[in-house]
């Protein structure tokens, strides 16, 4: 068997740079395992001759196995997470009034918020679309749903009919019979009028009502605003005017309305507005005094008398007073004309104005008034003149 022969310089460099895989698979030959075994090694020697005056010496050379380590997968990076931002904005009308709430679109970024806006833009205006196509064609929209219960209005279009010939024969044959004549006239009425005599006449007296209804409350508030001065603007003085134009079938006019208060406040039937006084403060009470107690007089001790120094003056002992409990606020001045007090002026202000008309029918009443105000007027003259 012959020797194999040895690697050349560019066998060498084409081995060093050949890849492992490669190499692993070329090291399979024997014939090339056996070239490469017999590669000389070259000691490296520090001190001593040159390398190239050793002699060589041939050692089979190990295959040379590269260990390729396995490469760890490199994991992407983790996405930053943007914060939340809010975009608010109030919808207002040509008056700067706001429509509707406030609108909030919440985005992170540029592009979202461009998005959301693009969106909300381009449903408002398929919407916009959808109402004015609606009311173009005249579709009703039945989104609210109204409760059974209300009151509709009762609208009715008078529209004649047409009678056919069967008709107007049987129509002109009942006129002739005196049983049938009256119903006969109503069918006609309601052919050539479009509704019965009978629910004519309803509608007729109910839209009259109502008519002068609306028409008195604006009148009343007209007279009630030029004659508040002259008569007092109550519920029962409303309800009296009004119930006598009704029974008088006056029409309810400011006119009316005059001629109804001159001629009932003769008569004495309306109420006058109620006299406010001045509610008269009671009279303090006197402060309790405890009574003092009376000390009998201490007789000084004698003292020798001498012939030419007067001797002073003894101090006497003085009788304390006792006070009575009486002011002049609660004291009585003896006055015969002064009626026994028994109702303050706060009492009679809080009577009603039908309670003070009949009390003021009793002397010793009107006698109490005109006291009470006599010492209103006296207290407000001595607070001026303080």
């Amino acid at each position: 068997m012959s020797e194999p022969k040895e690697l050349s310089l560019e066998e060498l460099r084409a081995i060093e740079e050949m890849p492992a895989d490669e190499y692993r698979q070329k090291l399979s030959d024997p014939e090339f395992r056996a070239r490469v075994n017999r590669v000389p090694v070259v000691p490296v020697v520090l001190d001593g001759p040159p390398a190239e005056e050793l002699p060589a010496v041939v050692e089979p050379v190990a295959p040379i196995v590269e260990a390729v380590e396995p490469v760890a997968p490199v994991e992407p990076p983790a996405p930053v997470e943007l914060p939340e931002q809010r975009y608010e904005y109030q919808p207002t009308d040509e008056l700067n009034r706001p429509i509707g709430g406030k609108q909030v679109i919440k985005y992170k970024t540029t592009d979202e918020l461009r998005e959301k806006l693009t969106e909300q833009n381009v449903l408002l205006q398929r919407k916009l679309r959808e109402v004015t196509r609606k009311q173009k064609l005249g579709i009703a929209d039945d989104a609210v749903q109204v409760p059974a219960d209300a009151e509709f209005q009762d609208t009715m279009e008078l529209k004649p009919r047409e009678l056919s010939a069967e008709e107007r024969f049987s129509l002109s044959q009942d006129l002739q019979d005196p049983a049938k004549s009256v119903e006969a006239v109503n069918t006609l009425f309601e052919a050539a009028i479009g509704m019965s005599p009978a629910h004519l006449r309803d509608r007729f007296n109910k839209q009259q009502l109502q008519t002068l209804t609306v028409m008195a409350r604006q009148n009343y508030d007209i007279f009630e605003t030029a004659k508040k001065d002259a008569f007092y603007p109550c519920q029962e003085n409303k309800q009296v005017l009004t119930d006598w134009m009704v029974k008088k079938g006056l029409t309810p006019t400011v006119a009316n309305f005059d001629l109804a208060l001159s001629t009932l406040s003769e008569a004495g039937l309306l109420l006058d507005r109620p006299i406010v006084r001045e509610a008269i403060p009671a009279p303090a009470l006197a402060p309790v005094v405890e009574p003092v107690k009376v000390t009998e007089p201490v007789a000084p001790a004698p003292v020798a008398a001498e012939s030419r120094i007067t001797p002073p003056a003894q101090p006497q002992a003085r009788q304390a007073r006792v006070p009575s409990g009486l002011n002049n606020s609660n004291s009585s001045d003896g006055s015969p004309n002064m009626p026994s007090v028994t109702l303050s002026s706060s009492d009679i202000a809080k009577m009603s104005a039908d309670e003070y008309k009949i009390k003021l029918r009793d002397p010793q009443f009107r006698k109490l008034v005109d006291e009470l105000d006599r010492q209103a007027a006296a207290k407000r003259a001595t607070r001026s003149n303080a």
